[in-house]
């Protein structure tokens, strides 16, 4: 199950339950709540508004979470209430000063179950975000997201500058609540997932902005979505834009002419660099999951052989799904 505390991102969830998918588990997406009767593999991608009262009839054994960063440490104090009732928690983080936040929380908190704090990118897997047909590029600008009003309250020069730059260049916008202000340009309202992948495919250049809280800790999905279909990301600079392909930090009070200059992959190239690294990120991160399910199986193997050798009587169906589990792991 993947569960989101206040909703799900759309493009986060759809990577998650690929990957989960490709292990052997049949998915289910809830928002707030588990079932009563579910006791499966439980994977939280936003903690936020999750209360104790969510997880009390909590019967699984193992819970993996993906580190959402608009979550406030303090929501994770359901974790000291999660580990009485389950036998490990893993967590996943895009940022280390979030990982030693966290840290300091679980220390302070009476846990009683391991909770091991890990860094990694979220999985992505291009073959499933590369549009399938190719066109030929359009010069102007675009940027798919939703208007971000009121974030923050005071002065924010990067968001000027965003925003006066869609402006000026006559951007493609897609998303909601954009002011008819912006109708310079092409205003296309709220698109779907493949929708995205077709329009980033036919662009040179996509334009991005993130919340502030977002700025330093976490990326936009545009970082790799926008690259695997060969358009270039001009973005704030953070610190994943210096690693992640195709996304370049820049002035956006410049004009696309000036910045164009450092925009030099081409789109075929691009996409291949883009394409590589996420397949290897990701296969890093499964990887590391996949010890640390193995060392849960390990013990959950050793539970299972105490109990049956008490109870006098055998079942392998439970450790030979277990075992395909890991042999498709290791086919990834």
């Amino acid at each position: 199950m993947i569960l989101g505390g206040d909703g799900l991102d759309s493009d986060v969830v759809k990577n998650l339950e690929y990957l989960y998918r490709s292990l052997g588990y049949s998915v289910v997406k809830m928002v707030k709540n588990i079932p009563e009767d579910f006791s499966g593999l439980l994977v939280i991608s936003r903690s936020n508004m999750l209360s104790n009262k969510a997880l009390e009839n909590c019967k699984v054994k193992t819970v993996i979470i993906y580190d959402y960063v608009g979550d406030s440490i303090n929501n994770f104090d359901y974790l000291s209430f999660l580990s009485q009732q389950i036998d490990s928690v893993i967590i996943y983080s895009t940022s280390y000063e979030r990982m030693a936040q966290l840290r300091d929380l679980v220390d302070s908190r009476e846990c009683a179950t391991d909770i091991s704090i890990n860094f990694s990118l979220l999985p992505v897997f291009p073959k499933i975000w590369i549009a399938k047909k190719r066109h030929s590029r359009i010069s102007r600008p675009i940027h798919i997201g939703h208007f971000k009003s009121g974030e923050p309250r005071e002065m924010d020069p990067i968001k000027e500058n965003f925003l006066g730059f869609l402006k000026r260049e006559n951007a493609i916008i897609g998303g909601r609540d954009w002011p008819e202000t912006f109708s310079r340009g092409i205003l296309l309202g709220e698109i779907n997932l493949r929708t995205v992948s077709a329009l980033y495919a036919k662009c040179e250049i996509a334009v991005g902005l993130m919340y502030p809280f977002q700025r330093q800790h976490t990326y936009s999905g545009r970082y790799w979505h926008a690259p695997l279909n060969g358009c270039t990301v001009l973005s704030e600079e953070t610190r994943y834009s210096a690693i992640i392909p195709g996304v370049i930090s820049c002035d956006l009070s410049k004009s696309l002419s000036e910045i164009r200059e450092n925009c030099n992959l081409s789109p075929d190239k691009l996409m291949l660099e883009s394409s590589t690294f996420w397949k290897n990120s990701t296969n890093f991160h499964i990887r590391d999951l996949r010890k640390k399910i193995e060392f849960h199986l390990f013990w959950s193997l050793v539970n299972l052989t105490v109990f049956l050798i008490r109870e006098k009587c055998g079942s392998i169906s439970w450790i030979s799904r277990n075992r395909r589990i890991l042999m498709k792991l290791d086919s990834l």
